[in-house]
Formats: C-alpha cells, sequence, structure tokens
C-alpha cells in the first residue's frame, strides 16, 4: 500500500513532461499529398468581430482554419490612421494577435484599418491570405470612401513602389512637416495605391519616400510628391489622382576653394555648379567663369596686382563672397590644350563645321598660322573661323569640304591665344568628311504645345547630342538636323518655365511642382534618309 504513492507520483510526472513535450514541439507539415494552394482563412466565430462601431481599445485575434506563420511584420502591416506607438504583433496557435501598446490612444470618430498586407501565411506552402484587413470605428459609423492613385518619378515617367502616400486632415502646405497623417496607403510594384475607408472632406496628399520611418518630411534626400490644391473626398472624387516623385535638390553651398593655376581658381560645390552664378563687385579685372559638373572655373587677368571680390549668388539670393587677387601674367608657361574636337568617327559631315575646345577662354585668332590641308597639298580655297561657347572658349573652322578629300588642320604656335596671352604648342589634326549618302537627316516639328518655353534633346541612349529651345509664340516651331550619324535616337521635351535651358526638380515650400517632361521615340535613322518626327503635347502629360 505504501507504493501507490510513489506510483501516482511517477504517473503525475510522466503527465507534465507529455505535455511539455508536445506544447513546445514544432508543428511539422505531413509530407505527401496534393499541393496546398488554398490560403489561410479567418474563422469568424473564433476571432473578434470585424468592422466594429464605437470601437475602444482591446486586443484584436484572428483565428485561421489552418496553422500559420508571420512574415515581415514591420513591413507588410500597415495601420491607417497611423498609431503613435508600435503595435505587439504575435502568434499563437492557429491565431495572431494584434495588441495596442498601453499608451495609445485611438483619434475619436475615426475608421480604422489594419491591413496586414501578406504577413500571415499558412505553415505548410507560405500561401499568403488575400485581402487581410480589420477595420473599425470609434464613432458611430464606418467611412466608406476611397482615394486611389498612382506615384510616377517626375523625369523618367517610371512608377514608383513603396511610397507612402498620406492624407491630411489639416490643409496647410507644409502640415507634413509637422504631423503625422490622417491616412496613409503604399503603393505597389505598378506604383499603385489605394486607401479605403476614408470620410468625406477636404485632405492635403502627398507622396512621401520616408527615410526614417515616422510619416514625416524632415530628412535631406527625402523624395516627395504633392498636389497643388486639396482633394475633396466624396462620391465623385477623381477616379485616379497622379502624383509626379522628385527630390528636392539642397541649397547651393561652397565647399572648397582651390587655386588651379595663375589667375585660375576652382571653386568646389555641394550642387551642379549650374545652380550658382558669379557677380564681381567693384574694382574687377577681366575675368569669366564656366560651370563644369559640381565645380566653377574663374579665370581672371590683370595687368597690375588687382585686390577685388567675387559674390556667389544661388536660386535663393547671394551666400557667399570670395576674395581674390589678380596679378600680371608670369613668364611660367602653361599651353592652351584642345580638350575637344568633335569630330564624328573621325570625320566632319558633309556642309558641318569643326569645332575646335580649349581647356580656357580664347581671346584672339591669327588665321596666318591656320594651314588647312586638303590632300597633303596646302588648301588655298577660303574658310572661315570664329571664337563660339558659354565663355568663348570653342573656334570653329568652316570650309567647303570635300567628301572625297583627306584634310590635315595644323595650329602653329599663336594661332589661338588666350585671355592671359598664353598660347599652343604645334596642333596637328587629321580628319575625313562624312558624305550625304552616309548620313540622315530629322526634321521636328512642333505643334499643340501649351504656352511656354520648352527645351528639347535629341538623345541617343542616354546622351544628349543635340539641344534647342523653342517658345509657342514663335510663328515656326521646327528644327531640322542633316548630319546625323544613322542610328536609334529618341526626343524628350522639357517644360522650361524659369527660361534656364535645364529641367529644375520641385519644392515644396515655394508650391513649385517639378518641370514636365514627355519623350518620345523616333524612327531607326537609316543612311542617305531623311525623317520628320511631330511632336504635340499630351493632353494627360505627366
Amino acid at each position: 500500500m505504501k507504493a501507490l504513492p510513489s506510483l501516482r507520483i511517477q504517473w503525475l510526472l510522466l503527465t507534465i513532461l507529455a505535455i511539455f513535450v508536445f506544447g513546445c514541439a514544432s508543428v511539422t507539415p505531413i509530407p505527401g499529398g496534393p499541393e496546398d494552394t488554398e490560403p489561410p482563412e479567418v474563422l469568424t466565430g473564433k476571432s473578434t468581430p470585424n468592422f466594429q462601431r464605437r470601437f475602444e481599445k482591446q486586443p484584436i485575434r484572428l483565428t485561421f482554419n489552418e496553422w500559420v506563420e508571420l512574415k515581415d511584420v514591420a513591413k507588410q502591416v500597415i495601420v491607417s490612421p497611423p498609431l503613435e506607438y508600435p503595435p505587439d504583433i504575435r502568434l499563437k496557435g492557429k491565431s495572431v494577435n494584434f495588441l495596442f501598446d498601453q499608451n495609445e490612444i485611438l483619434r475619436s470618430d475615426a475608421t480604422y484599418t489594419i491591413n496586414f498586407g501578406e504577413s500571415v501565411r499558412d505553415y505548410t506552402e507560405g500561401n499568403p491570405a488575400t485581402n487581410l484587413r480589420f477595420v473599425f470605428s470609434t464613432g458611430d459609423q464606418i467611412d466608406s470612401l476611397s482615394v486611389t492613385g498612382q506615384v510616377i518619378d517626375a523625369f523618367t515617367g517610371e512608377p514608383v513602389p513603396e511610397v507612402l502616400v498620406v492624407l491630411f486632415d489639416q490643409l496647410a502646405d507644409t502640415v507634413i512637416f509637422i504631423e503625422r497623417p490622417f491616412y496613409f496607403s503604399r503603393t505597389n510594384a505598378q506604383g499603385n495605391f489605394r486607401i479605403d475607408n476614408v470620410k468625406s472632406g477636404a485632405f492635403r496628399a502627398f507622396g512621401l519616400i520616408d527615410n526614417n520611418f515616422n510619416y514625416l518630411y524632415d530628412l535631406p534626400g527625402e523624395s516627395l510628391a504633392f498636389l497643388d490644391t486639396p482633394i475633396v473626398v466624396s462620391d465623385s472624387t477623381p477616379a485616379s489622382l497622379l502624383f509626379r516623385l522628385f527630390k528636392e535638390g539642397p541649397s547651393p553651398r561652397l565647399l572648397d576653394t582651390k587655386v588651379a593655376g595663375p589667375g585660375t581658381i576652382r571653386l568646389l560645390f555641394n550642387t551642379p555648379a549650374s545652380n550658382v552664378s558669379v557677380r564681381a563687385l567693384e574694382n574687377a579685372p577681366e575675368w569669366k567663369y564656366q560651370a563644369i559638373k559640381d565645380s566653377l572655373l574663374i579665370w581672371h587677368f590683370s595687368m597690375d596686382t588687382t585686390e577685388w571680390s567675387a559674390v556667389i549668388s544661388g536660386e535663393d539670393g547671394e551666400f557667399d563672397t570670395i576674395p581674390l587677387i589678380s596679378v600680371p601674367p608670369s613668364a611660367e608657361e602653361r599651353p592652351l590644350v584642345v580638350t575637344s574636337n568633335g569630330l564624328i568617327r573621325n570625320s566632319v559631315p558633309v556642309g558641318g563645321v569643326l569645332a575646335l575646345t580649349f581647356n580656357r577662354p580664347v581671346e584672339r585668332i591669327d588665321d596666318s598660322k591656320i594651314l588647312l590641308f586638303q590632300d597633303s597639298t596646302l588648301s588655298d580655297s577660303p574658310f572661315g573661323f570664329s571664337i563660339t561657347g558659354e565663355v568663348e572658349n570653342s573656334v570653329q573652322i568652316t570650309q567647303s569640304w570635300s567628301d572625297t578629300s583627306a584634310y590635315t588642320l595644323t595650329l602653329l604656335p599663336g594661332a589661338v591665344s588666350d585671355f592671359f596671352g598664353q598660347t599652343h604648342d604645334t596642333i596637328n589634326l587629321a580628319f575625313g568628311i562624312l558624305p550625304t549618302e552616309k548620313l540622315s537627316s530629322l526634321s521636328i516639328r512642333i505643334d499643340s504645345f501649351p504656352q511656354g518655353e520648352y527645351v528639347t534633346q535629341l538623345l541617343q541612349k542616354d546622351k544628349v547630342i543635340k539641344t534647342f529651345t523653342f517658345n509657342t509664340a514663335e510663328t515656326v516651331q521646327s528644327k531640322n538636323y542633316s548630319d546625323l550619324i544613322p542610328g536609334s535616337y529618341s526626343l524628350r521635351v522639357i517644360e522650361d518655365k524659369n527660361g534656364n535651358g535645364k529641367w529644375d526638380s520641385g519644392n515644396l515650400r515655394k508650391g513649385r511642382q517639378p518641370e514636365r517632361i514627355v519623350d518620345y521615340s523616333i524612327d531607326e535613322l537609316r543612311p542617305n534618309w531623311e525623317l520628320i518626327k511631330e511632336v504635340s503635347w499630351p493632353k494627360n502629360n505627366r
């Protein structure tokens, strides 16, 4: 009789051990049988009722008809309006439990949507639960309106995925700097979004790539899109909104100043140097400047030692002053150098010009020291020359070229001089002439564009080959090119609102949208062929 308690204790221990073992065991799929293609489904009778009104903060439980797992919860689960504190989402058996933070205070009279995305998947095959949403209202009704649309890149026109699209019931332009949104969603792979269960009313709408996940536009480098006016959400809300995403350029800032040689200074900026300009103060000598990528080259020259200053300005006004000292030229030789010759396949198109670009501004040309040889014989045909370029650093030479001849251009020292009085060593350049039958012609006809100025770029792949500008006020809006190498080209037209000859991004504080762009395809250009390309501004341009 004394052995019975001991036996009972043994059975009790075995029972506890069994419970522990089976309770901790992982769920293992049974091998064999047909593949499971059905997504998990919510058992409504065992789950927290969906679409509740006058909801009070409580744990939300979703129980499924099979074993499930959670994947990528932080990215997939979206709550709108956003919560102040991150919720605790955990798995227990076949149930997913959504727990509000104890400090969370839900907004009054608001409809909340918890979109689980593809975070809940069946355990065996990973099939995600489809359209898994939990909706509740802290007020007396469930809002039922929707806002849909697409986000595209303002420059490329391509759809942008993973963009936060937000709605604010506060209508100030600057609300996205200081407040969290009332509603939000994210774009899919096609750049499309949908925000459901929205109340009627007016909202400010933005698109945002939120690098620090705080729902605010508060970091340099974050991309943004905005609509010019609030949207009014009602039964007649536009079918689809279009957001053009851009990245605001930083305000230009001078990073470094370096003397690049006598009379030459290089200024390095944090933005393209084309975004800045230079203005000389009193007592300035002869000077010029040129923007090259993120650097500004300033050339300055004086016969006497001169102290002066130059003021650097950006779009928002003057932001720096550079003290300079110009000294008389020294005996040091700094020869001019040709940096490019503009040849195409080592040839000049028939009827074209030979353009030599130098590393400094050109001041004088002595044509007696320019020799042109045709088929090894000194040519007696007249030729013309001119100084061109943004800073007059190019020399163009024109001639009635013969497409059956070979040419050699010789520039003797002193043929070209810069404004320092420096010249070059002897330059020899051999080239041929591309005949008409090896070239293509393109005529671009412009029609039906909104009033304003435009920049047109002829592209070969991503390289700009030709550029011209036009204004719709002009009576003739066309451009002809007869010297193109056969091949594939495309055309890009940029709306140039500020007339600076380039595309400009947007700026929220200034209420400026990014300038619009239209890309046009062009049929393959063939040798000895003329193509007419007619372009018009699309009615629903991005």
